[in-house]
């Protein structure tokens, strides 16, 4: 199966070899793309600053979610990272996220966000140390361009 064979990749961080098959550098690349879509649109009826659960923050969450599962699947390989810097700020602001929750007037809304926060800290040092820094470029590029097309269709 041609997806399973390994290939060596060099990793976004240190310049590290890593040995990762192309199945996992696609699933990084595809919940990349959909991440950057799916937070970006605004499909809501109602307004946006108001907080009430539907099919698109259900979606998003579920978007985040796998992002996070993708990140701890990594976990290992990205762990010490995550005392670095310029990610040491944002581990704190998750710790802090996290220990704010009890204070927060609607703990429904600061939970779920404090989930789509986690998931997606999770995945970005995976996807950096698996996936090689062109490629997240070019989906990157070729997602925002679809993004940019889409909605000027929608709203012409």
């Amino acid at each position: 199966m041609a997806t399973a064979l390994p290939s060596r990749v060099t990793g976004g961080y240190a310049g590290e070899e890593v040995v990762v098959s192309r199945a996992a550098i696609c699933v990084g690349l595809l919940l990349l793309a959909v991440t950057m879509f799916v937070n970006g649109a605004n499909m809501r009826v109602n307004s946006a600053e108001s907080f009430s659960v539907d099919w698109q923050v259900l979606l998003r969450l579920a978007v985040c979610g796998a992002c996070g599962l993708y990140g701890l699947y990594y976990l290992p390989a990205t762990f010490r990272y995550l005392t670095y810097w310029p990610v040491a700020p944002m581990t704190a602001l998750l710790v802090w996220s996290m220990l704010t929750i009890p204070l927060a007037i609607n703990r429904l809304h600061a939970i779920s966000s404090l989930a789509a926060f986690g998931g997606i800290f999770l995945f970005m040092p995976a996807l950096l140390r698996i996936v090689p820094l062109r490629s997240i470029i070019i989906t990157a590029v070729v997602t925002l361009t679809l993004f940019l097309c889409a909605t000027w269709f929608v709203d012409h």
